[in-house]
């Protein structure tokens, strides 16, 4: 196993890691395979640049072998109120129960201490108790804010911080390389 930076020129594999994801579990994000498969070539190649070079985004996913078997973004808000935010947080069914989805929470929170962010926030559905289970381990908390799915808003999304990141070093994931 890997945890890497995606690259500048993979457009083509973010498109394909974020429409798998889609697929695979389309009540745990706020988009719809429908609305992102429509995306045009070009904003995926700008998604994969900003996550692999921009200081508001970085992307990172987990290779086995050669297969990209995870992924999750991470993006500055550029004010000290909010920080950072993690979104896109996948990890492929073959893969799960490896420590991989939090080798790759580990990693966005990393970034976004070296970017100075005083919390991390994300958005888990209700009722997707693996993953809360996931963020509630690595020291996220509830809000208490609650707000209905754009993608389906019969299903409600859950708002979880890790305050005060700077204080909380990441723990890495043992018996996998970054680089």
């Amino acid at each position: 196993m890997r945890l890497r930076r995606i690259r500048p020129d993979e457009g083509e594999l973010l498109r394909r890691l974020r429409l798998g994801a889609l697929a695979d579990v389309p009540s745990a994000f706020d988009s719809t395979l429908t609305r992102e498969r429509e995306l045009p070539a070009a904003e995926w190649h700008r998604r994969a640049r900003a996550g692999a070079e921009g200081d508001s985004a970085v992307t990172f996913v987990v290779e086995d072998g050669t297969e990209v078997v995870g992924l999750v973004t991470g993006l500055w808000d550029g004010d000290g109120e909010h920080g950072a935010q993690v979104v896109s947080m996948w990890v492929d069914r073959r893969a799960r129960g490896r420590g991989i989805g939090r080798l790759l929470l580990d990693a966005v929170v990393d970034w976004a201490v070296r970017r100075g962010a005083p919390r991390a926030e994300l958005w888990v559905t209700d009722g997707n108790d693996p993953a809360r289970r996931l963020y509630e381990q690595a020291g996220f908390v509830p809000t208490g804010v609650r707000a209905p799915l754009d993608s389906n808003p019969a299903l409600t999304g859950i708002e979880l911080v890790l305050p005060r990141i700077g204080e909380r070093p990441p723990p890495g994931c043992p018996g996998i390389r970054t680089g």
